[in-house]
């Protein structure tokens, strides 16, 4: 497996450049990047992509941001899906 990720990666290196490719997340990268954080004890929550802090408690609950129409997780699956 890994000798397959690392012709994929010379493939993709010679297709977009070093350093686009140098720049793109894997997919374990992305699962690890946080797009919101929990804030005031559970009691709000703020958007990482858009910086809305949200105090209601549905979207605490459904990590869902307003301003972006997004639940955050439905985000993080669509960017790992992307890959």
């Amino acid at each position: 497996m890994a000798k397959l990720r690392d012709a994929f990666t010379d493939l993709f290196n010679k297709l977009v450049g070093p350093s686009r490719a140098s720049r793109a997340k894997t997919p374990e990268s992305v699962e690890e990047t946080k797009t919101y954080e929990i804030l005031e004890e559970g009691r709000a929550i703020k958007c990482l992509v858009c910086g809305l802090t949200s105090w209601h408690p549905k979207d605490i609950a459904h990590r869902y941001c307003d301003n972006c129409s997004q639940f955050h997780d439905d985000r993080k699956q669509a960017s790992v899906a992307e890959r």
